[in-house]
């Protein structure tokens, strides 16, 4: 993670890092043999709702509202 997270850039419209780049950072990276360098797979989240995101402070309302009902009995 340290490796992508150096090489992370803000070379995009919002002048942004995002650490979701760091897969496609590791995938790319090749040895000098052209091996890959770091083995990336993928994984099957249990629930599509393990993987909420927000970027607005109205999507973060969303997720709040969507937490809190899962914590209701």
């Amino acid at each position: 993670l340290r490796y992508a997270l150096a090489r992370l850039t803000a070379s995009n419209a919002q002048g942004e890092e995002y650490l979701t780049d760091a897969i496609g950072i590791l995938a790319a990276a090749r040895d000098k043999s052209g091996r890959p360098k770091f083995h990336v797979t993928r994984y099957a989240i249990p629930a599509p709702s393990d993987a909420l995101t927000f970027n607005t402070p109205e999507e973060l309302e969303v997720v709040r509202k969507y937490f809190g009902r899962e914590r209701r009995p």
